[in-house]
């Protein structure tokens, strides 16, 4: 993990202070970037946009639903390492929360070094969840991080990753289908995946420009972009 902590955290609490107290603890110990709503509602709303690495949620909320359910609905949508907060903890509470993931239970008020050890416990989730170990030849697999995956080529029953400063692995076990949804399942971020031919799948991040009917990649890398994608992408690349 790096020595600087970052990360874009969805804070749920519906106590202005506490909030406020919460955010200003955080900006000590790392750069953080802070979305905040009181209601579990308008976090569900905003869940996808905001695309958060990780969620701090209050039990009790303004709104219809409370932190419980709330958490449950945003794991359906993606999981993401979530830390509880809450004025005391009783059984109820606790049983519903022992039917969700989570990375820690945090009782006010708040002790700088367990909310500090709940963070990086969630930072080491993320990183985790950002990193896949692809299948090779004999038996070896190779751990890749999601984010040097530029595109993605498929070759009949075999898959071609391309990577940054011109890495390729070809995947002789699966398609690039399967292999996508091996990345969607362990990216933090898997809608960057978009696909832009019925061969190729790339990865926004790395896309440098656009010629014709081709996308320029990292690497001055040409991609065909296929007829019935290409509306799409020009969407994608928000021409003018």
């Amino acid at each position: 993990m790096n020595n600087i902590r970052s990360a874009k955290i969805m804070l749920v609490e519906d106590d202005t202070m506490v909030a406020l107290e919460l955010i200003n603890r955080l900006k000590r110990f790392g750069h953080f970037d802070v979305i905040t709503y009181d209601t579990g509602e308008e976090a569900i709303s905003k869940f996808t946009e905001d695309r958060p690495d990780i969620v701090i949620m209050d039990i009790k909320l303004a709104g219809e639903l409370d932190g419980v359910s709330t958490a449950e609905r945003l794991h359906q949508l993606r999981k993401v390492p979530t830390i509880f907060l809450t004025d005391h903890a009783n059984p109820e509470v606790m049983h519903r929360i022992s039917f969700l993931d989570i990375v820690n239970f945090l009782v006010k008020p708040f002790v700088d070094s367990l909310v500090m050890q709940s963070i990086d416990k969630a930072l080491a989730v993320t990183e985790k969840s950002d990193t896949v170990f692809m299948p090779l030849k004999e038996g070896r697999y190779e751990k890749m991080a999601i984010k040097d995956i530029t595109y993605l080529e498929a070759d009949g029953s075999y898959c071609t990753i391309h990577c940054t400063h011109g890495k390729k692995l070809v995947n002789h076990s699966k398609n690039m289908k399967v292999v996508h949804g091996l990345i969607i399942q362990s990216a933090s971020q898997p809608e960057k995946f978009v696909k832009i031919h019925k061969s190729y799948i790339v990865n926004k991040d790395h896309i440098t420009g656009i010629q014709g009917n081709q996308l320029i990649m990292d690497g001055d890398e040409k991609v065909n972009i296929g007829k019935s994608f290409q509306a799409k992408v020009k969407a994608m690349l928000n021409m003018l």
